[in-house]
């Protein structure tokens, strides 16, 4: 049987009331903007975060937004004056990016300075100038990395990924290989940043800052934008079991990854599948680490993460061996997955799972930036007020017995999506004479450019 550290005695300790984290106050400005304000009286800190409703899915040049976006937070080459060097006088930091729904700008000061960091979030957000210089310094440096990503096994992990579960033509089945800077010049940045800089805005504040005049400051510097509604996100349709054999030739070490669907962020069933990924993989007492790592010694350690959109989600189980133990992984992995039906997580080791949520959430939320960011991701995603604090209620009170027939539904499942990275030659046959036989066989380079096939459903 599957050795899990869940399966010894040990005494069953209560996780207690749930308590309720710091709801935002809703409000808007007058043209209709969204604002979130979470304040805490005596917090040396405060943070204005302003979320552009425009992220690289939906783009109209996504290359080049992406592009805008690492540029953002890059000082000026030359040392040229810009909002970087205000933001320094100021002591402050910030936090720019663009991501798959969303780009964002965060500015975080000393309390009291509420408006300087309102005036620093518009002046990065709108006084961006993308100089031609540092454009193609960072195209020649993408174009590079683009050129010999394939040599990362991480990087082919994670664009085979992506591949081998949404269909063609799918947002999030787009590769940016090599290819897609060609051409990108400081037109094409600025145009891309100045779509999304024009698109609807949300805004959260969070930290010490006096009450009163906060909507104004943030009416001032923000109204006349446009509003609107979360970007969609579809989900992939089930694709079945199938394994994906992912050529990178030379290497030593061997990426093993099953990816199974899960529910999206809102979903009440996520609470359980939260405790269950923790406890297949969130730490070296899981059940993947006591096995592959504790009890066979055929890797360093082995990991359970969630990817989750709003309207869908993927479980991602993951470690790395050598080629000779890569057919043990697979089935070790399969066995784990079976074994929450047929060994259902006993109540001290959902207990357990439940603590080290808890306390990850907890040492985050101590963080200005761990309490700001999460509620600009649920704001710009069209959740309620009170998702954040609803995500940690639901986890702190889903029930033992919900737990457990939400893993038997995932023992279940037959929509199980099976990668491995490493060199053909080395696997291949093992693999089919184990009963592994591959579905597709992808080269890695042709991966990270964009260039395989898609999985067939």
């Amino acid at each position: 049987l599957l050795g899990v550290a869940g399966a010894r005695e040990r005494p069953h300790v209560e996780t207690g009331p749930p308590t309720t984290p710091a709801i935002p106050a809703a409000r808007e400005l007058p043209d209709g903007t969204p604002v979130w304000l979470l304040e805490e009286r005596g917090s040396p800190l405060v943070r204005v975060e302003v979320s552009l409703l425009a992220g690289h899915l939906h783009a109209a040049d996504p290359a080049a937004l992406r592009m805008a976006g690492a540029l953002l937070g890059q000082a000026p080459a030359g040392g040229r004056p810009g909002w970087q060097a205000r933001l320094a006088e100021a002591g402050g930091v910030a936090l720019t990016g663009v991501g798959a729904l969303r780009s964002w700008v965060d500015v975080e000061v000393l309390a009291g300075n509420m408006e300087e960091a309102v005036e620093l979030g518009r002046a990065a957000a709108l006084g961006a100038r993308f100089p031609r210089g540092d454009v193609r310094r960072l195209r020649r440096t993408w174009r590079r990395s683009g050129a010999t990503g394939w040599r990362s096994g991480a990087r082919v992990l994670e664009t085979a990924t992506a591949l081998a579960t949404y269909p063609p033509g799918h947002p999030r089945a787009r590769v940016d290989g090599p290819d897609a800077w060609r051409g990108v010049g400081p037109r094409r940045v600025r145009r891309a940043w100045a779509a999304a800089t024009a698109a609807p805005r949300t805004l959260v504040v969070s930290g010490h800052f006096d009450g009163g005049p906060v909507l104004p400051l943030l009416e001032e510097a923000w109204s006349g934008g446009s509003t609107g509604a979360a970007l969609p996100d579809s989900p992939p349709p089930a694709g079945g079991a199938r394994l994906v054999l992912v050529d990178h030739p030379g290497a030593t070490q061997v990426l093993v990854r099953a990816s199974l669907p899960a529910p999206g962020l809102g979903d009440p069933g996520l609470a359980a599948v939260r405790l269950l990924t923790e406890l297949l993989g969130g730490g070296f007492t899981s059940r993947l680490n006591a096995r592959l790592r504790e009890e066979l010694g055929i890797t360093y350690g082995a990991g359970a993460t969630l990817a989750l959109a709003r309207s869908h989600g993927r479980m991602l189980l993951d470690t790395t061996v050598a080629p000779d133990d890569v057919v043990l992984a697979l089935e070790e992995m399969n066995h784990a997955l079976l074994m929450l039906a047929l060994r259902p997580p006993d109540d001290a080791e959902i207990e357990s799972a439940r603590r080290a949520l808890l306390l990850r959430a907890d040492q985050s939320a101590q963080r200005l930036d761990g309490r700001t960011f999460p509620h600009g991701e649920a704001l710009a995603l069209g959740r309620a007020v009170d998702a954040v604090a609803q995500d940690r209620l639901a986890v702190q009170s889903v029930g033992l017995d919900v737990v457990r027939s939400t893993a038997a539904e995932l023992a279940a499942t037959d929509d199980v999506t099976w990668l491995v990275v490493g060199d053909a030659r080395l696997l291949e046959s093992a693999l089919t004479r184990a009963g592994w036989s591959p579905d597709a066989l992808w080269q890695g380079q042709g991966v990270v450019e964009g260039r395989t096939a898609h999985v067939p459903p």
